[in-house]
């Protein structure tokens, strides 16, 4: 405790936090030898004034009425002082210590990876993983880079505009001109179901994010939903005049997002009920962030246009 300032730790609050740590574990160390009254001395003349976190003292406070020392460490979720305690303390307080005064956690094996994410990123065909070693530079062969065709697969009986693996790998989803849309098996890529009820060419899909479920917008004006694995209509979606360009499911919210040339953008549920709607430029296609905040959409007039959907407000 009386090294603190000696090895970097010079901000009052990052001195006070950490001698906090410090006391923290003197006071359950101590209960844990049934010291109850040092320890009680230490939460009411030391705990007490280095934090104004109430609950957090009626919680340590909380502990002195513990039957034993099991009851102790279930109770404050400790692994006890033979455990692993101290070094998590040491751990906690390298936060407050300068990096130049105690090397950070980990930081070796935080260089290994960052040295081997370096080595993938500058390799220019790369499509394998880095082995876990540096003991020689990381290349991938010329031969591993894929250059022969695998399968060609036929289904489709006209053009085939756009195809989408699910996100458990399992299926592939391909539309056509020819007014259907066809999920394959990753696993022989035979078809699975060919999903049948659009009047004209299915221009996307879009796979729910449990892979369950497909969503598809077609030139007919409308949205269809499908069930996997069943392959069944479950609920056709009208609400665009013109044909459906674009669609995407809305992260894991039950949601759809559809685009289509009557400049329109519009928000689904999964009853078919619109829930937003907004007028656009003709939409060509749309995408949305990986944290579902943003919603980007390619227009025909050389614009990309983004919008919040944090609050579903464009």
């Amino acid at each position: 405790e009386g090294a603190l300032s000696s090895i970097g730790i010079d901000a009052h609050e990052h001195v006070t936090a950490a001698q906090f740590i410090v006391k923290r574990q003197q006071f359950l160390e101590q209960l844990e030898a049934r010291q109850l009254k040092q320890a009680l001395m230490i939460l009411q003349n030391e705990l007490s004034m280095l934090t104004d976190d109430v609950t957090q003292l009626h919680r340590l406070s909380s502990l002195l009425m513990c039957p034993t020392s099991a009851d102790l460490r279930t109770a404050a979720e400790w692994d006890g002082s033979e455990g692993r305690s101290r070094l998590l303390v040491l751990e906690a307080l390298q936060k407050y210590i300068s990096p130049g005064k105690m090397v950070p956690v980990h930081r070796m094996e935080t260089l290994f990876a960052q040295a081997m994410a370096s080595q993938c990123s500058s390799c220019d065909q790369h499509v394998r993983a880095v082995d876990d070693n540096l003991y020689a530079d990381h290349a991938c062969p010329l031969p591993v880079f894929p250059k022969d065709l695998r399968i060609v697969l036929k289904g489709h009986k006209d053009e085939v505009w756009y195809v989408a693996f699910s996100p458990d790998g399992r299926y592939l989803g391909s539309t056509s001109c020819d007014k259907t849309c066809i999920v394959w098996s990753t696993k022989d890529y035979s078809i699975v179901h060919r999903l049948e009820g659009h009047e004209f060419e299915v221009a996307c899909l879009a796979w729910s994010p449990d892979s369950k479920q497909i969503v598809s917008a077609s030139s007919d004006r409308t949205l269809r939903l499908w069930d996997v694995n069943t392959g069944e209509s479950l609920r056709v979606f009208s609400g665009h005049d013109e044909t459906v360009t674009a669609c995407k499911w809305l992260g894991d919210t039950g949601k759809i997002i559809s685009g289509g040339m009557d400049r329109k953008v519009i928000i689904w549920n999964k009853d078919g009920e619109i829930v937003k709607q907004v007028a656009t430029p003709r939409v060509h296609d749309l995408v949305i962030s990986s944290d579902c905040s943003l919603l980007l959409v390619a227009d025909d007039q050389n614009s990309v246009h983004v919008y919040d959907l944090t609050t579903l407000t464009f």
